[in-house]
C-alpha cells in the first residue's frame, strides 16, 4: 500500500508538472486503467496534437476497451468525444509549449493493485 501511495503521488506531481492541475478533471481515478493507459500513450500534451475530438474520442472509448461508465450504445462514443473535446480545449495552450521529458510509461495499472 505504501509502495503504491508513493507512485500515485509521483504520477500526479508529473502530471500537474505537465498537464497542469486539468488533467484531474479528465478521468475518475489517477490509478485507473483508462486513466494510466491514455497518459501512457499521450505523456505530454504535445502529443495531442493533430487529435481531434472524434479522433481522439474513439481512441479513448478503444483504450478503455468500450467500458466507460454508464453510456451505452452510441452514446459511449458520443461521451468519449465530449470528454476528448474538453481534454484538447484545456491543453491547447500546452500543446504550443515545448516539449519536456516524462516517462509515464514506468507506471502501468498492476503497480496501484
Amino acid at each position: 500500500a505504501e509502495k503504491r501511495t508513493e507512485l500515485i503521488n509521483r504520477l500526479h506531481l508529473q502530471l500537474s508538472d505537465v498537464y497542469t492541475a486539468v488533467y484531474e478533471d479528465y478521468f475518475g481515478k489517477l490509478s485507473s486503467p483508462i486513466t494510466l493507459k491514455f497518459f501512457s500513450r499521450f505523456p505530454l500534451p504535445q502529443d495531442l496534437a493533430g487529435h481531434d475530438a472524434a479522433m481522439l474520442g474513439g481512441l479513448i472509448l478503444d483504450l478503455a476497451g468500450g467500458r466507460v461508465g454508464p453510456h451505452k450504445g452510441g452514446k459511449r462514443l458520443v461521451a468519449m468525444r465530449e470528454k476528448a473535446q474538453r481534454i484538447l480545449n484545456t491543453t491547447a495552450d500546452l500543446c504550443e509549449a515545448p516539449r519536456t521529458l516524462v516517462q509515464i510509461s514506468e507506471f502501468s495499472a498492476g503497480d496501484f493493485g
